[in-house]
């Protein structure tokens, strides 16, 4: 089974992260896979490249198509002859079919949305178009599919095919997110903070959707009711961000840590008391959360994309942008008494395991590419 994956660009994201992870998994077999990045290298092409697997890059400009760029797609399809071709996310969806008209069947095609569209006006001008202009041609696919329930109802209702829906959650590795002994420890002396408080977590890049400011709002109303507690962001982008803008208003600079992306994130999650995903929109399937209760931490999450699935009754489900409501999220999980907390995460860490493994996602997709392969 050759498949050749067409994703948008390889840098820092969800669907970049589960494509490596995918690949990863596949061990011996990820040998028959290939994939094009319409954007030139990043992060995830050096990573998926050292696993032994060929990476191409289009060399487009970031949100534009051209000609020469789609004919170096085209050439790759010719030369490595996939028996299915997956694209991920709305532009490498796109550039995959318009690469692939007349050189094989539509129906040996694989979009993937990574993405929730709970109002396109919330999307670029570009990407509202993409997105109208994809709905038609999902009919002729083989299968379109969700990496979250709320996303596939949300593009259905806009006109993607549910004739050709298929539901894959986000994975996580169990062997590589679990609970570590030494993780508090070594998160405090990373951030320089004294381990009696309670450690309070977002892992995100900065960006307005993920309203890393409204956790800081939230933050400062449990400090404010005598909360021991520490802010901890790890992501890109923070610094200087609105939401570090707003803790040095606050004045609560000792009670807020920000630690640059890094790739030793299982090392670093267990170390948390509690996981916060404050997103207002956008959110299909929160990796980071999963990971997280996979390392036994639990969740608090606003109920944005599949997030209130995601949790089920390990953790707490708030409403999106309200502070008031984040903080009493918050104040729920850490007013239990330790034992219970840590039971919390336990159970948080059997829910990831049943439902939203790693091992699931793979043969998810591989059953899904045998079927496509079979029929087109």
């Amino acid at each position: 089974m050759r498949v050749l994956h067409c994703i948008t660009g390889l840098g820092f994201g969800g669907a970049q992260v589960m494509l490596f992870r995918y690949l990863k998994g596949l061990g011996e077999a990820r040998s028959n896979h290939e994939v094009v990045s319409l954007l030139p290298p990043a992060h995830f092409s050096h990573e998926i490249e050292n696993l032994g697997v060929r990476v191409t890059s289009a060399e487009l400009p970031q949100g534009k198509f051209n000609l020469k760029g789609l004919k170096k797609i085209r050439s790759h399809i010719k030369d490595f002859s996939p028996d299915v071709i997956h694209g991920w996310m709305y532009h490498g969806n796109f550039a995959a079919s318009v690469a692939n008209f007349g050189l094989g069947s539509s129906k040996r095609m694989v979009w993937s949305v990574h993405h929730s569209l709970h109002d396109i006006n919330a999307e670029s001008r570009s990407t509202q178009m993409l997105i109208k202009l994809s709905a038609p041609m999902t009919k002729r696919l083989g299968a379109v599919t969700y990496c979250s329930k709320q996303s596939q109802t949300q593009h259905e209702a806009f006109g993607f095919s549910s004739d050709k829906s298929v539901l894959i959650p986000n994975g996580t590795n169990m062997e590589e997110y679990h609970a570590r002994p030494a993780a508090r420890s070594f998160l405090c002396s990373l951030g320089g903070i004294p381990e009696s408080r309670i450690l309070i977590g977002n892992i995100n890049r900065n960006h307005p959707m993920k309203d890393q400011l409204s956790l800081v709002k939230a933050a400062k109303k449990l400090i404010d009711r005598g909360r021991d507690i520490h802010l901890i962001f790890v992501g890109e982008g923070h610094e200087g961000g609105e939401a570090a803008q707003a803790v040095a208003a606050f004045g609560m600079q000792d009670r807020f840590t920000i630690i640059p992306a890094r790739n030793d994130i299982p090392e670093i999650v267990p170390g948390l008391d509690v996981f916060v995903l404050s997103s207002a929109w956008g959110e299909a399937f929160s990796l980071a959360t999963g990971e997280a209760m996979a390392s036994e931490v639990p969740a608090v999450v606003t109920d944005v994309g599949d997030s209130a699935w995601l949790v089920g009754d390990t953790g707490a489900v708030v409403p999106p942008s309200n502070p008031d409501a984040l903080a009493d999220g918050i104040d729920q999980i850490i007013a239990l008494p330790e034992p219970e907390r840590k039971a919390l995460g336990k159970r948080a860490r059997a829910r990831i395991d049943t439902k939203f493994s790693l091992d699931r996602y793979i043969k998810a997709h591989d059953d899904l590419y045998h079927r496509v392969a079979e029929s087109s």
